[in-house]
């Protein structure tokens, strides 16, 4: 099918139209964003990795106490209404803190990383060399290592209440997994079924920077090297993580030959100096005493006219004797004046770059780089920038004889070792042959090789296509994440309602109507909440509702009827249902009214020649490639010149399994969240939805079609009929109880069986009439009962 020459969304011809209709057709889930510190906030917000989930998502950032101010100054889509701050106290990120050093001593086999940050040999091969049994006896002993060091503990009230007041559809923590948020957050989301995505922020994060308390979030990590480090040190499944790349790389694009010359200039390098870019290190390493050696052997002559630029790291930890660059005489070494003034400030006020975590231009550092003809660092992050931006680049991986942690022992870490394997890159591990390897770098005799071997590791280290790191990560979220979490929320409203009379926050409507406290839950007995025709009254089981929980295989459905007939309220919508389940047997019986019939006349105004468009939900069968979506989809579409605007909307669970989405979009329709059972203020929406829209029409049986006429839209049946599928009625609650109603339940959903009784609804949608009286009586609203009726007659009461 190919797709027409139309627009991605269909628009109202007038600015009022999209004023009324686009706060209801635009409702997005909320995403809570948790920012642990100003690193996330450069590299991910900085970088745009949430626009495009932004796009159909409202973001809310949660962000540190101490830091949000800096924060909310630092960018600006932060405002008052889409932030909250989250305090986190020292005391408990020390148990984080034990937690990771006690899985470095454990699995120090698995990543030469733990071991070097819990100071014991580097081992290799024991953890490997277990059996299935005895390496799940070691990770269960682990485990409960860590229980205990959290016992005592809950998920934190502080991230619970957040999710109450929000109610988030999923979670994201950018994180080095190690800071102030990232286990809390993912502990909080496992204890409310709530999705958790945590995002990879730096390369060594993985291997080398924290533990994940628990094993349940998604990842979206660097690239597949990063996913085998998930797998085999964080014990994540392989199926919950995702190759995204790094969002902050997105600015790295090789400059232009103009800008290239401009920066050279404003750096005092010539045209005709080779330029080399020395950059700095996170960790300790001596690097006035490694430049002066560089000075010294550029001074001899050997490397022709050759200038270095020195940019040091830009949140470098202190260094113990290193001699103060600016108190040196330099004949071939300049300083980067991007970092002049944090690296003058930190030696004058100790600490300062740790205290305030200044930020930096990820666009200037890629024009330094573009602008080096080689670059040079001691096992920093900006080796793999450079390769990225195919300059010949070398590792700087001796020692400085001052430091623990110097160059020497960070180049065993885990994130480096294909690395520094691969033909990419120069490995200088010997400072007597560092005029060698300078040589080595510098010449031309492999660069073909070096670039084969570039294209070759660089995407195994950190995934940059398809697309934008944005684009990947909606598209990931979109695939896994949502359906998931949506299926997570679902679950979790249906435990919590505890009957069906609460779907849709049935309680909450009564409980409202009734000016009764907001804790009102139970609404005794069953109260149905659909439409059902007068038509379908062949049997009681289809009028009466006899759904809870506990109804397994084997179930005796015949002895709780009995009692159930004899003892419990049955409230529907109309009196001809409640004579006919009095007729057989059921002793308490009254007709109330749907749920609906209880909320407020909305204000809204309808908007003229506007098109709402409603398949029929949860048939499970319309996903992609389903012809009766396809004809459907280009029916509606046929029809675009008759209305203003035309829009789809559809259940919450079947935009999660994408059903009917993809034929619509095929055609540049819209589709929007109409119903959700986990919303409990979903039917006011419906409500507000169905008084807004001129037209209505649906190609299949709903209760949709009831509601929209009692709203007073004009409402049809159009199109290729979307009959209730036969597999899908085996497992209704009336067939389970009684399957000798497969067969006529199943005829009475029928596009036939609604012609029969319904014949009025049949029409082109632009012809459709309106039917508010019919809708009215079928959805119960001369049943309605006042106040004080509905909670003394229907015996609301209060919860516990």
């Amino acid at each position: 099918m190919t797709a027409p020459n139309i627009p991605s969304h269909s628009r109202p011809t007038d600015g009022r139209a999209d004023a009324t209709l686009g706060a209801l057709v635009r409702r997005q889930p909320t995403v809570l964003v948790f920012l642990p510190n100003t690193n996330e906030l450069q590299r991910f917000v900085w970088s745009g990795a949430f626009d495009e989930l932004a796009k159909e998502h409202q973001l809310h950032y949660v962000l540190p106490s101490a830091d949000a101010e800096k924060m909310r100054a630092a960018a600006d889509v932060f405002h008052a209404q889409n932030t909250s701050t989250l305090t986190v106290s020292p005391e408990r990120f020390a148990v984080w803190q034990e937690v990771f050093k006690t899985a470095t001593i454990n699995y120090g086999d698995l990543s030469p990383s733990f071991a070097i940050r819990a100071g014991i040999p580097m081992r290799t091969g024991r953890l490997k060399a277990m059996t299935p049994e005895e390496r799940q006896a070691y990770d269960a002993e682990y485990d409960a290592k860590v229980e205990a060091l959290v016992d005592g503990l809950e998920p934190l009230p502080e991230i619970l209440d957040l999710f109450k007041r929000l109610d988030p559809l999923f979670c994201i923590v950018p994180t080095s997994l190690l800071d102030t948020f990232c286990n809390d957050v993912v502990w909080a989301c496992e204890a409310e079924s709530i999705a958790c995505v945590v995002l990879q922020s730096g390369w060594d994060n993985i291997s080398s920077k924290g533990i994940l308390f628990r094993r349940t979030p998604y990842l979206g990590c660097w690239g597949p090297q990063s996913g085998d480090h998930a797998k085999k040190i964080q014990r994540l499944s392989r199926a919950l993580t995702k190759d995204l790349g790094a969002p902050h790389y997105e600015f790295l694009k090789r400059a232009s030959e103009a800008d290239v010359r401009v920066l050279r200039t404003e750096l005092g390098i010539d045209p005709e100096e080779r330029m080399l870019l020395f950059g700095g290190s996170f960790r300790q390493f001596d690097e006035t005493s490694f430049l002066q050696r560089l000075e010294a052997i550029i001074e001899s002559g050997r490397f022709g006219s050759t200038r270095v630029v020195y940019r040091p790291h830009p949140w470098r930890a202190a260094r113990k004797h290193e001699e103060d660059f600016f108190e040196q005489r330099w004949n071939h070494i300049v300083f980067d004046p991007d970092m002049s003034d944090r690296y003058k400030r930190e030696r004058i006020e100790g600490g300062y770059i740790k205290r305030n975590v200044p930020m930096f231009d990820m666009v200037y550092l890629s024009q330094l780089i573009s602008a080096a003809d080689a670059v040079i660092s001691p096992m920093s992050t900006l080796l793999l920038e450079a390769l990225i931006l195919e300059k010949p680049t070398m590792a700087v991986a001796f020692g400085d004889g001052k430091h623990a942690h110097d160059p020497s022992v960070t180049s065993q870490m885990t994130h480096f070792g294909e690395v520094l394997t691969s033909n990419a890159i120069v490995c200088a591990r010997d400072p007597d042959r560092l005029e060698k390897d300078l040589k080595y770098l510098l010449g031309d005799v492999r660069e073909e090789k070096r670039a084969a071997a570039r294209q070759k590791i660089l995407p195994f280290v950190v995934t940059r296509e398809p697309g934008t790191y944005a684009e990947r990560l909606a598209t990931f979220c979109h695939d896994a994440v949502e359906p998931a979490a949506r299926k997570l929320r679902s679950m979790k409203t249906s435990a919590e309602r505890g009957t069906i009379s609460h779907a849709y926050g049935a309680h909450r409507i009564a409980a409202e109507y009734c000016r009764l406290s907001a804790n009102t839950r139970d609404v005794p007995g069953y109260w149905m909440h659909g439409w059902i025709p007068a038509f379908h009254s062949i049997h009681p089981a289809l009028i009466a509702l006899h759904k809870k929980e506990g109804q397994h295989s084997g179930y005796d459905f015949e002895a709780q009827i009995r009692e159930e007939r004899e003892r419990t309220q049955q409230w529907v919508s109309r009196e001809d249902q409640a004579e006919y389940l009095i007729r057989h047997g059921y002793q308490h019986v009254k007709a109330i009214g749907l749920p609906i019939v209880y909320l407020q006349e909305t204000d809204v105004p309808r908007i003229p020649g506007s098109l709402l468009v409603m398949p029929p939900h949860s048939h499970k069968n319309h996903g992609p490639g389903d012809p009766i979506a396809e004809q459907y989809a280009e029916m509606i579409a046929g029809l675009r010149s008759r209305f203003s605007e035309i829009w789809v909307g559809l259940n919450e669970d079947d935009i999660a399994k994408k059903q009917w989405v993809g034929a619509f979009r095929h055609y540049g329709i819209p589709t929007f969240t109409t119903t959700d059972q986990s919303d409990p203020n979903t039917l006011v929406r419906l409500r507000r939805l169905l008084s807004s829209f001129e037209f209505v029409t649906t190609n299949g049986y709903g209760s949709h079609i009831a509601l929209a006429a009692y709203c007073g839209a004009r409402v049809s049946i159009y199109g290729p009929f979307a009959e209730f599928p036969y597999e899908r009625m085996k497992v209704t609650h009336a067939v389970k109880m009684f399957p000798e109603l497969l067969e006529p339940a199943h005829q009475l959903c029928t596009e036939e069986a609604l012609r029969t009784h319904y014949e009025f609804l049949f029409a082109d949608p632009d012809k459709a009439e309106v039917h508010q009286d019919w809708g009215a009586r079928e959805v119960g609203e001369p049943s309605r009962q006042s106040p004080d009726q509905l909670a003394r007659r229907c015996g609301l009461q209060q919860s516990p």
